[in-house]
């Protein structure tokens, strides 16, 4: 009968060239660079962007609050 570790090695093994295989930290320091704040809000509408969607998230997270605590207090 087989190991059932031997299984759990084989199939946790990451890929060669995989993230976790031979990581450097300081390889590639602007790899991520378009993440920079300068990047992001370059557009014009970005910024509209955000609040229509922190806006539209609020009353969406307000109105689940309100049905849901609604229904809890009808049964």
């Amino acid at each position: 009968m087989s190991d059932p570790r031997h299984k759990v090695e084989t199939i946790s093994k990451f890929p060669k060239g995989d993230i976790y295989d031979e990581y450097d930290p300081e390889d590639n320091p602007d790899k991520f660079d378009y993440l920079k704040a300068k990047y992001i809000f370059r557009f014009p509408f970005t910024i509209t962007s955000l609040k229509w969607g922190l806006a539209l998230g609020s009353i969406f997270g307000v109105h689940n609050y309100i049905k849901t605590s609604i229904t809890h207090y009808q049964i």
